[in-house]
């Protein structure tokens, strides 16, 4: 059960974070979804701490975070080689950047990141292959989506873990259908799914 501070502890907190010890560092852990800003404790936390978002991004958080690095970067990816990237690090924030360091490294020589050169620098992961497997698959290219998922087995896949994915990825096709056919945008569709516009793109492609 949470429990709440006594009014004589609330005193003691809000004393210390007006005169905090230099030689500490204290840190609040808020496992909530969020904060109420009308209590004292929590005024006085914004007003005399530094407050850090750690929820996790959405697809659409990380494109757009992406796109304001790459801003400032010092070198330039084409729009295909962006979403390459997007797609063969899954929209893992984490990952990108530690693709981003590899880049930077590569175009010191002057060299420009294509798309080509995304597929020979980023590793490929599961999810980025089920989306091949599953294109393959709607486009009816039997030969290559057997390849691929034999690729899969090869790596140690597990079966039922890549049927999940599958039915993930033609769980999309499906809610991105129904939603079309009522008049949703491209733009509506991933807001109401909570999922990147260019995901709901390739959906609308493959789902015709």
């Amino acid at each position: 059960a949470t429990q709440k501070l006594t009014d004589k502890e609330q005193k003691a907190l809000l004393s210390y974070i007006d005169a905090p010890n230099p030689d500490t560092v204290l840190i609040f852990n808020c496992l909530a979804d969020s904060v109420d800003k009308r209590r004292k404790v929590t005024k006085a936390l914004m007003k005399d701490s530094e407050y850090i978002d750690i929820t996790v991004m959405d697809d659409r958080d990380v494109a757009n975070y992406l796109q304001q690095y790459l801003q400032h970067a010092p070198f330039k990816l084409s729009k295909e080689a962006v979403q390459e990237l997007l797609m063969r690090t899954h929209y893992q924030l984490t990952s990108i950047m530690t693709e981003l360091n590899k880049f930077e490294t590569y175009a010191a020589g002057g060299k420009s990141i294509t798309l080509d050169v995304v597929k020979q620098l980023v590793p490929r992961t599961i999810e980025s292959d089920v989306f091949e497997l599953t294109n393959a698959v709607v486009n009816l290219q039997i030969a290559r989506a057997t390849q691929i998922y034999q690729d899969l087995l090869l790596n140690n896949n597990e079966p039922i873990a890549l049927h999940a994915l599958l039915l993930s990825q033609f769980r999309l096709f499906i809610q991105v259908r129904i939603l079309s056919g009522r008049g949703f945008l491209e733009g509506d569709i991933a807001k109401e799914l909570n999922v990147h516009p260019y995901r709901v793109k390739l959906a609308m492609q493959n789902g015709r």
